[in-house]
């Protein structure tokens, strides 16, 4: 691998080393030239008994261990062991965080706009761990054993980790274009549920659909969501958007973009309450924006001017986004955090990593000039896609998510969208469980 690629990732693991990162860029890496693929075969490693805690238990293996991209091991495929000092684990790391195969598969086929399933020729084990923390920790945990000193004194501390909390203020109040969007979103689950030959379930999903589309309904609850997070010590991110609302606009437009206006009420006292107390107002771009930077600094300047205050954090509406274009979209429109990388349809670490980081320029060879926070679990994984007989079953797949973040010692988004406190959905209960969880390790 060469300087610049290590540099970079030495930079985006350095919650690791603090306090020296020689005598890991020191480390006696092996180092191959095999060429990564769009498709991602992986091969399981067993770490050396000393680092057992730092992996993971997989069917195959006598120790705990981690999974490594084929093309960091060459030989494997022609029958070799996969020792783990024959590994090249910077090239492993890159492989996942820079996020070269969705890369390359956009390159051939265009932005999968965060659907995992488009990704089939992908292995789904990629997004089920913190793969590059655990990395990062392996070599921290190596580097220290060379050097036969304890880790902490090497290094320093191992940081504490963060679930950054979000909330993306879609809509609030029930207009005609959501009633329209959840109810047909209501029967396309309901013939997914016939699909499986399951009847009873469609029927559900029917007669929710229903519910939704004639019942009345309120999906502010802005201040309700404050109030909760304040009473456990914790603060978050709410997204707004910033175009111009209302009905006035393309059809299109109507249907996929929020109805209300940031600069009217109860939109506008709302955000500025969550400025005054603390709380971090981001923009949350029309679903057309996620290429054009034009629309995007437009959004953000009428925010900005709402809240008269700055804004830097974005992410984007319906998960829209291109490896190609949207990062480079939201640094032109002076935009410098984004935590738009996950998935609509799964929960998971989309980069094989719980890091807030620099994503890696394909194009350019080096890293962005943005700051990006992977996207690890948000309500309708739990709700919308996940088969779970109760909240509590929901609550417990979760905490799985956040407890990888928690073990690595990592950084991760969680989104729960305001509305969900309404009657319409009743999600909010598995947030307030979350928010006991977090409450002791400060989120």
């Amino acid at each position: 691998m060469d300087a610049p690629k290590t540099a970079w990732l030495l930079d985006c693991l350095q919650r690791y080393w603090p306090k020296n990162t020689e005598p890991v860029a020191a480390l006696p890496v092996a180092l191959h030239k095999e060429q990564p693929t769009e498709s991602l075969e992986l091969c399981a490693v067993a770490l050396p008994e000393w680092a057992a805690h730092l992996g993971v238990d997989i069917d195959g293996l006598a120790l705990p261990g981690l999974l490594v991209p084929v093309h960091s091991l060459p030989g494997v495929s022609k029958g070799a062991k996969p020792d783990w000092e024959n590994v090249d684990w910077w090239e492993a790391a890159f492989w996942y965080l820079s996020g070269h195969g969705e890369w390359t598969h956009e390159q051939e086929n265009g932005p999968i706009h965060s659907y995992a399933f488009r990704l089939k020729s992908f292995d789904s084990r990629v997004w089920d761990r913190a793969w590059v923390n655990r990395i990062g920790l392996f070599l921290r945990c190596w580097a220290a054993r060379i050097a036969e000193r304890d880790e902490e004194e090497l290094f320093g501390p191992l940081p504490d980790p963060e679930i950054v909390l979000s909330h993306d203020v879609d809509a609030v109040s029930k207009t005609l274009p959501v009633r329209v969007k959840q109810s047909a979103f209501h029967g396309f689950n309901a013939v997914r549920a016939l699909l499986r030959f399951d009847p009873g379930q469609a029927m559900a999903k029917i007669a929710k659909g229903l519910s939704f589309l004639l019942g009345p309904g309120d999906y502010l609850h802005i201040a309700r969501v404050q109030q909760l997070e304040e009473m456990h010590g914790l603060s978050s991110v709410f997204h707004f958007y910033g175009g111009p609302g209302g009905y006035g606009r393309p059809p299109h437009t109507v249907l996929l973009d929020p109805m209300y206006r940031v600069d009217k009420r109860p939109v506008l006292a709302a955000l500025q309450e969550l400025h005054a107390r603390g709380w971090t107002v981001g923009l949350h771009p029309a679903y057309a924006s996620w290429a054009d930077p034009d629309s995007l600094r437009q959004e953000k300047e009428r925010l900005e001017s709402a809240l008269e205050a700055p804004v830097t954090h974005c992410r984007q509406h319906w998960l829209r986004f291109s490896w190609q274009h949207t990062w480079q979209a939201q640094i032109q429109a002076g935009l410098s955090h984004d935590s738009t990388l996950g998935f609509n349809d799964r929960p998971g670490f989309r980069t094989g990593a719980a890091l807030a980081f620099s994503p890696w320029d394909h194009e350019q060879g080096k890293p962005l000039a943005l700051i990006a926070t992977p996207l690890v679990a948000m309500d309708s994984h739990f709700f919308d896609y996940g088969q779970y007989v109760d909240d509590q079953a929901r609550l417990a797949a979760l905490l799985h998510w956040v407890d990888e973040i928690e073990t690595v010692c990592g950084v991760g988004s969680v989104c729960w969208h305001q509305r969900v406190w309404s009657r319409d959905y009743g999600w909010g209960r598995v947030y307030e469980e979350l928010l006991q969880h977090l409450a002791p390790i400060g989120a």
